[in-house]
């Protein structure tokens, strides 16, 4: 938290807990926190590129 109210809290930048936590969310999202593999899934792969998908059909106004 920043501020409320448009007042700010503190200095107005991130204090150290909110680094520790956003560091720490940081490393389990992208993979370099091996506590929290089992919550991540492959969604892409550099190994076989897949084929783009067909464009959609156009839409035409009924009348």
């Amino acid at each position: 938290m920043r501020e409320v109210d448009l007042r700010t809290i503190g200095d107005g930048g991130r204090g150290p807990v909110t680094a520790r936590l956003q560091e720490a969310f940081s490393a389990a999202v992208h993979g370099h926190d091996p506590r929290f593999a089992a919550w991540l899934d492959v969604v892409g792969s550099e190994r076989e590129p897949q084929p783009a998908p067909a464009p959609a059909a156009p839409v035409t106004a009924a009348g």
